[in-house]
């Protein structure tokens, strides 16, 4: 065996003389002069070997997967904690602890360590491998994702240690177990200041690179909104994820805010294993308090409504999933009776940016004489603004934007008014004479609430004939002599009334009434014969 014999009682056995059959602990050497192992020296506890082995090594570490193909473990792949892992080398058998170890080769400060034997690590006798079942390194201290997180795998024996070259990461198959409750009743409101936080729950999370926004059904939406981890204000433990919304926005967030149309969102977590979805139990609504920016539309340089006629167009950030929209008053406050439109009475074209209200939205329908308003920036409840509600919060039109609000005046009966009908009840009135001595000049129609001005004029009565005088006219103080009922159904004027505005109006010559709306509308009474 090249031994060289020094002296009948000393010899020297040469390096690598034994192989990794005599590898391991408690060992003795015996020697013989012939080849009989009746020769061989006797045996005794006394003179044991501790260790026979050499400088272990590492050559390659493969991860082995659910199919049992082997997946070499290097930059580019992870060494997965829950999958079986096979270690090949040499003097392995004699190993007494394999460790992950950080990037520079020192140990963590809870050492990642498995101390052999170990039930769930197999070691081949030649010493070229050591099998480890899967999940038995438990600790998750090595886990994470990043460059700077790649670790090294070592393995030690008593004669020294060897750490294995290539870097990995190291994790395991997250597992999502659910989100936590927004402020809002299944709201996410992603607003930095006044938005909620977000936290998620499961194991396994520091193998987690991005958290995405996708549609109800997981698909992605536009401009995939997420966030790329790791990100400052996101939280990461293994257990657990938080989102502090004050820092850290999702990238794209607009494109995930919830329409009408299409309401819910969940979260996918994105990693180098499964990808992870919330449960389509737990989905929400995303968006942000509504921001009013401006409206157009309105007529008269957007001072005056024609609830008849115009489509107010409103801008702003956080309306796609508008709920209602309220006319209020100049101080922003309901206006009593008033029925709130939505989605189906009369907002139309909802984008997260903007909608539109419809001219004669249906959920004013039979209200519009609570609503008109004759006179802007009155005083007496005359002007009006818009309210906005989402389930994220409420904003209003300012009140330097404030309008008023009317529809054109029409007489009875409605599209096709005649004397008799548009001045019945007028005194001692016969269908075409009133009586002025004798009482009131009564004017039936609609829509007399949003009227602005009254023109007495002669039978061709125009805004810009001499003949004509007229007066400014506030439905909610009206003139001494004027009248009109709560419904703006009806004018009632006194004579005084009428000879203040047109001295000359009452005679037995045929006459017209023109009403002049807050929008400038005008609107002609059929003739009348006003008899003093």
């Amino acid at each position: 065996m090249g031994w060289e014999v020094l002296s009948d009682t000393q010899a020297v056995i040469p390096l690598a003389t034994f192989d990794y059959r005599s590898d391991g602990p408690w060992r003795r050497v015996r020697a013989a002069r012939g080849n009989g192992a009746e020769t061989l020296s006797a045996t005794n506890n006394v003179d044991l070997i501790n260790w026979i082995t050499t400088k272990p090594t590492i050559t390659s570490l493969s991860t082995l997967e659910s199919n049992s193909t082997g997946t070499l473990i290097a930059s580019g792949n992870p060494l997965r904690r829950d999958r079986a892992i096979d270690v090949n080398g040499t003097a392995l058998n004699t190993a007494i602890a394999i460790e992950i170890v950080q990037k520079d080769g020192t140990s963590f400060s809870n050492p990642v360590v498995i101390n052999l034997p170990n039930a769930g690590v197999t070691v081949d006798n030649n010493g070229s491998r050591i099998q480890v079942s899967a999940n038995v390194i438990p600790y998750n201290d090595a886990d994470g994702h990043t460059a700077d997180q790649q670790r090294k795998f070592k393995v030690y024996n008593v004669i020294g240690n060897h750490t294995f070259t290539d870097a990995f990461n190291v994790n395991v198959q997250p597992t999502l177990s659910g989100i936590g409750t927004f402020g809002g009743d299944g709201a996410f409101n992603r607003h930095q200041i006044s938005g909620d936080d977000v936290t998620i729950n499961g194991t396994g999370f520091y193998a987690i690179t991005e958290i995405e926004l996708v549609d109800e059904n997981g698909s992605a939406l536009t401009n995939n909104p997420k966030i790329v981890l790791p990100h400052p204000g996101v939280t990461v433990t293994d257990t657990i994820i938080t989102i502090d919304t004050q820092t850290a926005q999702f990238n794209n967030a607009l494109n995930a805010d919830s329409l009408s149309t299409d309401r819910f969102r969940r979260l996918q977590l994105s990693s180098a294993r499964d990808t992870l979805k919330s449960a389509i139990a737990s989905r929400f609504l995303v968006g942000v308090p509504p921001t009013y920016t401006s409206h157009t539309g309105i007529s008269n340089l957007n001072t005056d409504y024609r609830r008849d006629n115009d489509t107010i167009a409103v801008t702003g950030i956080g309306l796609g999933l508008i709920s209602t929209v309220q006319i209020v008053d100049i101080n922003g406050n309901p206006i009593p009776g008033v029925t709130d439109a939505s989605d189906t009475t009369g907002i139309s074209s909802v984008t997260t940016t903007s909608f539109n209200l419809d001219a004669n939205a249906t959920a004013f329908t039979g209200k519009g004489h609570l609503l008109d308003s004759a006179t802007y920036l009155s005083n007496n409840n005359g002007t009006r603004r818009l309210r906005i509600v989402t389930p994220f919060g409420i904003v209003a039109s300012p009140a330097t934007e404030a309008f008023t609000i009317s529809a054109t005046a029409d007489y009875l009966p409605i599209g096709a008014n005649t004397s008799a009908n548009t001045f019945a009840g007028s005194a001692d009135f016969n269908g075409s004479d009133y009586n002025a001595t004798r009482g009131l000049l009564v004017i039936n129609g609609t829509n007399f609430r949003g009227v602005k001005r009254i023109y007495f004029g002669d039978a061709n009565v125009s805004m810009y004939d001499s003949n004509t005088t007229s007066i400014l006219f506030d439905p909610n103080a009206p003139p001494a002599g004027i009248t009109v009922n709560a419904t703006g159904t009806q004018l009632s004027f006194t004579k005084v009334a009428i000879t203040d505005i047109n001295s000359t109006w009452l005679g037995s010559t045929s006459r017209r009434i023109l009403l002049k709306s807050a929008a400038d509308q005008n609107s002609t009474t059929p003739l009348i014969v006003p008899n003093q």
